[in-house]
This record gives structure tokens, sequence and C-alpha cells, in this order.
């Protein structure tokens, strides 16, 4: 990549700013962001207001303070974003250059090329790769085959032999260290002092359970399941009376043997949200039981990375007990040489019945 286009980085907003999203909101939000991009923009374009860009700007203030700059004097010249252009991507691509050391926003080298992550952790294992070269790993995105694999296993090779600032790693891959083995890649920075930083970004449990329509107050997150049969359904009894709202990740390609392993495991009626492709082009929220949703996957083929996310198990009831229950249980006790007042107040605590009535109905008797 041999060049960047300029991003200017106008809002003085959290994380990478000074001042919380709603200051923003305070000066105008979006309107008047968008105000000070008005001559960047299409004004004749319309919008779901019904009037244009334009007409939408005609009245909102433009505003020029420590929260909103103006194109022509920015916060910085840069944002955190970046769009690369050259002969690996010449369409354009984005670089969340916040992420990357100062170190290597500019790098040169010979570019070493392979299709798949095995094929490059192996150049890295058997010292084919040399401080100065640039790996670039492709088809490992959403266009080269399902889903977005991710690097953990040469990022770790690379970082474990120190040449973290002197080889450059280019792939359309995914780095997410949540359930996947990015954690790997993250304790071999811990151990090798490597400072590691979190940028907010997409995170498919959250959003899945946002709109799952499944309660969110309570959620216990269970990630990929085992492939190992016997520890998989372990797995699956163990949480049989959870009664937090439950998620999980699934690949395509082992969906509908898990739709029916958590059916097996939680029964036909158990509510579940199928949660694919989140905010790419393909998203899709599917809302069944887990016997509808075995049944509608039988029919069509699963396709894309899946969150499913589980409703909980009810929470258990004790066994309702009777006015003439208590009254029993009373008389019980009061054989037993009880009082007959300590006798109904202790049938009281544990039962839940009154003890003034199971009094009162005993002397009925």
């Amino acid at each position: 990549m041999n060049g960047k286009s300029r991003q200017l980085y106008l809002c003085n907003i959290k994380p990478s700013g000074q001042y919380p999203l709603s200051v923003l909101e305070e000066q105008g939000g979006v309107p008047a962001v968008m105000k000070a991009l008005e001559r960047k923009l299409d004004l004749e374009q319309m919008t779901v207001s019904g009037k244009t860009v334009g007409e939408n700007l005609a009245g909102v203030e433009l505003v020029e303070n420590d929260v909103i700059f103006s194109l022509d004097h920015p916060k910085k010249p840069e944002g955190g974003l970046a769009i690369l252009h050259g002969n690996l991507a010449p369409k354009g691509a984005v670089v969340k250059q916040a992420g990357v050391k100062p170190s290597m926003h500019y790098f040169e080298g010979q570019a070493r090329v392979f299709t798949s992550m095995e094929e490059a952790s192996w150049a890295v294992s058997n010292d084919k790769i040399q401080k100065g070269d640039v790996l670039v790993i492709r088809y490992e995105g959403p266009k080269g085959g399902p889903g977005m694999r991710e690097m953990h296993m040469t990022c770790s090779l690379i970082v474990g032999r120190g040449m973290d600032e002197d080889c450059a790693l280019v792939t359309d891959a995914g780095t997410p260290a949540i359930s996947d083995p990015g954690e790997d890649l993250v304790r071999l920075c811990a151990e090798n002092g490597v400072e590691v930083r979190a940028i907010p970004g997409c995170c498919a449990a959250v959003n899945a359970l946002a709109v799952s329509g499944l309660p969110t107050g309570r959620f216990t997150f269970e990630g990929f399941l085992t492939v190992n049969k016997k520890s998989r359904r372990e797995h699956l009894n163990s949480l049989k009376d959870e009664t937090r709202t439950m998620i999980f990740h699934e690949a395509p390609h082992k969906l509908r043997t898990t739709l029916n392993d958590l059916m097996e495991a939680f029964g036909p009626d158990r509510r579940i949200s199928l949660c694919r492709e989140l905010t790419k082009l393909h998203e899709e929220v599917l809302r069944f039981t887990l016997a509808e949703a075995v049944a509608y996957y039988e029919e069509n083929a699963p396709k894309g990375e899946y969150v499913l996310v589980v409703a909980g198990a009810a929470p258990k009831t004790g066994a309702v007990v009777t006015l003439e229950d208590g009254v029993a249980q009373v008389l019980t006790l009061k054989e037993q040489g009880m009082r007959l007042k300590d006798a109904a107040k202790e049938v009281a605590e544990h039962t839940g019945l009154s003890k003034n009535e199971l009094y009162a109905a005993v002397l009925e008797r």
C-alpha cells in the first residue's frame, strides 16, 4: 500500500477525544456534524424525511468550537481510520490506524504472499520470514470463504519471535479476542511486554442479545460448544436449569447438529433467536422455538456465522401448599409437644401461609 487519503478528525469525542457523546448531542448532534461537512456532501440526495440533504441542513446552525471543528481547521489532520490505496487494493481499503503502532504506520518491505493462515504460519515457524518482510494473507475474509478467520496463529508466531515491529501483516481476515483464539495473541503480547489496547467496536454477542427479543437483564456467554460429543452433552446438561439468557456462537456447517443438541437438552418449546451476519449485507434475525428452528433449517441451508440467543429456564417454584396441608403440619407439630402458637409460626415461615389463618383454622377443628 503506497498511500492514504486524508480523513479529517472533526469531533473531539471519547474514546480518542475529550468529551462524552452526550456533549456532542448538546452541540447539535449529527446534524451539526453534517453541517460542518456540508461542502463535501451531495446536497441533492433525498432522505427518509422526504427532503434533500440540503433542505434538511438549511436550518441547522454551523457550530465551530472545541467539540465540533471545521473542515479548514480540524481537531487533527487524521482520524482513527485511514483509506489505503495501492496494488493490493486498487479500489481502496480501510485500516483502523489507531490500533497500529506509530512505528508501523509506514513500512516498506518485500511482499510474501500466502493464500491461507496455515501457509503463512508454516513459513514463520520454519524461519522463511525475515525481518523487513510484509506478509500478505489473501482469501481469508468474507469474500474468500465463509466468515472471517482469525490470524491468531500467524500473529502469535510473529510476536513470539520478537518481530512485531519488524514485519507487517496484511490480511482480509479479522482479529477479535472474545470466544476466538485471538486471546492467545493477547496472552503472548502480555508475556513479551507488548502493549495491547482495546478499541471499541462491534460485538456480535451483545448486538444479537439486543435484537433477540429475549430477556437482557442477566445473560451468560457460552461461546462455541465443543465438538466432543460427551463434553458437549455434559455442558448442555449443566445448563438445563440456567435461568439467564444464554448466548452461543456457531458456524453454518455445525448449526443443524447444534440446534438438535439444544432441543434435546432444553426441550422443543424453548425460545431461540438466531442472528447471522450482523452488521453485514445479509444480516438476518430469526425468532423461533427450538423445534421450529430445527424444522426451518431442515428445509433451508444455514449461511454465514451465527449467534444463538437461547431463553433461560423458567425459575423453579416450590409445590403449592394449601391451607389444609398447613393445618395438618401444625397439628403434627402440636402432637409432638410444640405450642400451637409456635407451631403455626414455624409452618407459616416455610410454607408462606398466614400464621393467623393457620392458627384460626386449627382452632376451628
